[in-house]
């Protein structure tokens, strides 16, 4: 956007306001948002209509937490979330990552913002990711984990759902009805460059499964 000289100090202002309501909504998540305001000397800028309709289109984009898992309480199903805007000429790209543990609601979430592309003129490309795994928590394997959890360690396993992306998705998807679970030690900081392993968890990983392949070789109808 543009504006003239003498509207720096109001827009500044306007600016610093909104700044300060928004920390307030999201005191205690985001309390390091900040907000930068720099002159430049380039003249080329989106009029008013273009600068509405963008407005209007990121307001429409659903973002945040869409549902809940009805199985597992406090635990997220559907999300997604508008996370990166880029420009280039007169062209603006905004992108979208959307993810659910549930295939039509990630369908659902998709065509919601598809729609609001459509209606602002917009052009939509939809790149597939990695696909829902649904959990199944009537599962026999689960359920030879967690037993075995407890026996080797004496307490009950915490259990947890993601709504991202997993390798298991993607095996679940070429193997239907394939029994799986996702275990590991535990990662801090991951995909970040300063990621860490745990090195009593790892050593506690083995152990669990050692037990738990064990534990699958003693029963019968293994699938």
């Amino acid at each position: 956007m543009s504006l003239e000289p003498d509207a720096e100090p109001a827009f500044r202002a306007a600016a610093e306001q909104e700044l300060a309501a928004l920390r307030e909504q999201h005191k205690g998540f985001d309390d390091e948002l900040v907000l930068g305001i720099e002159r430049v000397t380039e003249i080329d800028a989106a009029g008013e209509s273009a600068t509405a309709l963008v407005l209007d289109l990121v307001a429409a984009i659903p973002t945040g937490v869409i549902a809940m898992s009805p199985e597992l309480l406090g635990t997220v199903e559907t999300s997604t979330s508008v996370t990166v805007a880029t420009s280039e000429r007169d062209a603006l790209t905004l992108a979208s990552m959307t993810r659910s543990s549930n295939a039509r609601a990630l369908e659902d979430a998709v065509a919601t913002i598809a729609a609001a592309a459509r209606l602002a003129g917009a052009d939509v490309e939809i790149a597939r990711s990695y696909p829902p795994w649904r959990p199944d928590l009537d599962s026999r394997l689960l359920a030879t984990a967690r037993t075995t959890f407890e026996r080797l360690f004496g307490v009950e396993p915490a259990l947890a759902v993601v709504h991202g992306g997993l390798e298991c998705a993607v095996i679940g998807a070429k193997l239907p009805g394939v029994e799986m679970i996702s275990i590991g030690p535990e990662i801090l900081g991951p995909h970040a460059p300063g990621e860490r392993l745990s090195i009593s968890g790892t050593q506690r990983f083995y152990r669990l499964l050692g037990a738990l392949l064990d534990a699958l070789s003693r029963q019968t109808e293994i699938r």
